[in-house]
């Protein structure tokens, strides 16, 4: 049941990010996680259950199969070819995932909009080895 209701859930959100790529300025079509919070924002019950569960392999699987679903459907049937496909999707699924776990655990006390411009803070600072140097 847990599984059909986790299917259920991405497919909605798969359609949400139809429409919001349809109505959205060239600019956010860049970053994902703006639309993709934006839709967990109003209902996170099923993200809530998988985390009580233990079963985040179960939102992996689903978030992989959404991604793969949006290249298919972007590309057509046309052979495409991504270097390094399996990094490709361990990557955007894990800050996809990590970042709306912990942000569905903290009870979502920051708007979609506050959590992308942490996520972009954390981003820049990772990028900037000088941090790391004394």
């Amino acid at each position: 049941m847990l599984e059909f209701e986790t299917d259920r859930r991405f497919d909605e959100l798969y359609k949400h990010l139809k429409v919001y790529y349809r109505s959205e300025p060239e600019f956010y079509k860049s970053f994902f996680l703006v639309p993709y919070l934006k839709f967990w924002h109003d209902d996170s019950e099923i993200i809530e259950l998988l985390i009580k569960a233990g079963k985040l392999n179960m939102l992996k699987n689903a978030f992989i199969s959404l991604l793969k679903r949006g290249i298919h459907d972007y590309h057509g049937d046309e052979e495409i070819e991504i270097d390094n496909f399996s990094y490709f999707l361990a990557l955007r699924s894990g800050i996809a995932i990590n970042v709306l776990v912990e942000w569905v655990g903290t009870n979502k006390k920051e708007t979609p909009d506050e959590v992308i411009d942490i996520i972009f803070g954390q981003m820049d600072s990772s990028m900037n080895r000088e941090m790391f140097r004394k």
